[in-house]
């Protein structure tokens, strides 16, 4: 059965469902009867980390009340979603200008948390 409200943490650049915020988070709200703490290993380019999140939080809003806390990038998608689908949300240590920091890394990378190459180019920090 689900639980009525739901917290999707929104984990940082280059991290993973399983990060150690998310893993506390789940863990300190594994026995609460009306929350329950949903975290997910983000695509890595921006638009498609969005839409991932987006197609998550619509399916269930249809059920439940959806929460968002989110961590450094994941506090910046975190505002946007929030603002963009009428949510609430909480931020740890949010990226400001995550563009900048896009800027400044600028070609191939490698998330080394899930070992996917991927390429920051100007449509990316757009």
């Amino acid at each position: 059965m689900k639980k009525p409200n739901l917290i999707i943490y929104v984990h940082g650049w280059n991290s993973h469902a399983k990060a150690r915020k998310a893993e506390l988070l789940i863990s300190e709200l594994k026995d609460n009867n009306n929350y329950e703490v949903l975290s997910v290993t983000l695509k890595s380019h921006p638009r498609e980390a969005i839409k991932q999140l987006t197609e998550i939080i619509e399916l269930e809003k249809k059920s439940r009340k959806v929460y968002l806390i989110g961590s450094s990038l994941g506090g910046y998608y975190a505002v946007y979603l929030a603002e963009s689908l009428d949510l609430k949300v909480a931020m740890v240590n949010p990226a400001v200008w995550a563009y900048k920091i896009f800027e400044n890394d600028r070609g191939e990378n490698l998330n080394p948390n899930t070992n996917e190459k991927y390429v920051i180019d100007q449509e990316w920090i757009d």
